[in-house]
């Protein structure tokens, strides 16, 4: 008979699995992945500190004040696609949009929607690796892949967005569509 709680039996616990090696653990440990050279550290131990700054050219302010800044991510883009051409490399300039954002923010609010698109940008801005951009602009994203031919892009796309898709960000239906080739 099991009469002592914590010597005879225990209320089971709750164990998190990691979606990329499928380790299981029974605490979150929450801490900082170095992009740089892989290191890790704890969240407790490591020192924040305010390292950025900025100041407004007078170009970004009349862009910005001309109601024109949702234009400046494409141009960006597409610049970023001829530099690639411009130094012999091939790349796709490509266009993201979450196809069911209106369902779950209206189902589950604004700010999670947000979170979710966060992480799934996150997820892809490190699957997409250092040489490609990843520009957004209000609803829409744009990617500038290098090295790529766009005959290719269509598994590439598939494999980003199951990567990157996983668990919740899933219900975003994120599709990623070729705007033009560089």
């Amino acid at each position: 008979m099991l009469k002592r709680y914590g010597e005879d039996y225990s209320r089971a616990g709750e164990a998190l699995r990691c979606g990329a090696c499928g380790a299981a653990n029974g605490e979150a440990a929450i801490g900082f992945l170095c992009l740089d050279c892989g290191a890790h550290a704890d969240s407790a131990a490591t020192p924040t500190e305010d390292v950025h700054a900025y100041a407004l050219t007078s170009a970004g302010t009349r862009l910005l004040t001309s109601g024109d800044a949702d234009a400046a991510a494409p141009r960006a883009a597409r610049a970023a696609a001829v530099r690639f051409a411009e130094n012999g490399r091939s790349a796709v300039l490509a266009e993201l949009r979450f196809r069911t954002a209106e369902r779950v923010i209206a189902a589950q609010g604004w700010d999670a929607f947000e979170t979710l698109r966060r992480l799934f940008l996150e997820n892809l801005a490190v699957a997409l690796g250092e040489d490609a951009r990843l520009l957004e602009s209000g609803e829409v994203s744009y990617l500038v892949v290098p090295d790529i031919a766009p005959e290719d892009f269509a598994a590439v796309e598939a494999a980003l967005v199951a990567r990157c898709a996983k668990g919740p960000a899933s219900a975003l239906g994120p599709r990623i569509s070729i705007l033009e080739a560089a």
